[in-house]
Formats: C-alpha cells, structure tokens, sequence
C-alpha cells in the first residue's frame, strides 16, 4: 500500500474524483463530508474493497477541528497530501 490522503469534502464532485483516483492507485484516503449522510453512505459502498476513512466534519468550524485531528494523527506518518476541495465563495460565505 501507498501513502496516505486526506481529502476534505471528498465524497462529491471534485473531491470524489479525486478520492478515487488516490484509492486506485493504492494508498488509503481519509474524506470529511459536511453533512450527507446518505452519500457518504454511498461512496463508503462503492469503495468498500478499498482503504477508505469517511468522517463527518465541518472544516469551517473549530470545535471540529480536534476530532479531526484525532482521526488523521493514526495516519499522520503516511500522510502525503492535503487537499481542501473548497471554493473561496464557499469558505467566504461560511465566514471560514
């Protein structure tokens, strides 16, 4: 197996192309999904046969931020990318 990914919002759109593309090429990925429940549900499915860590989290808001950190220090020595799949519209409305 490869490094590790940690994708934020990477269960839709760009993300998730994104999220596949590291998965099929051999490294285990965390995603963060804001708060689609069911679609996060869905991309855990169809990657099932993959190493893949979904969790929910807003990477606007700082209380967050700790269990997050929680979650990705198991793999904090194979971490090799951090990509935030956010648009600066998004993150300016959201006052991020």
């Amino acid at each position: 197996m490869g490094g590790h990914a940690f994708i934020t919002a990477g269960t839709k759109g760009l993300g998730l192309k994104v999220t596949e593309a590291f998965l099929k090429l051999g490294h285990s990925v965390t995603v963060t999904y804001f708060r689609d429940n069911n679609r996060a549900n869905e991309v855990k499915q169809k990657f099932a046969d993959y190493s893949l860590h979904i969790v929910q989290a807003d990477v606007c808001d700082k209380n967050d931020l700790p269990m997050l950190s929680k979650k990705l220090h198991i793999h904090l020595v194979q971490l090799i990318i951090s990509l935030i799949m956010q648009g600066l519209s998004s993150l300016n409305e959201r006052n991020c």
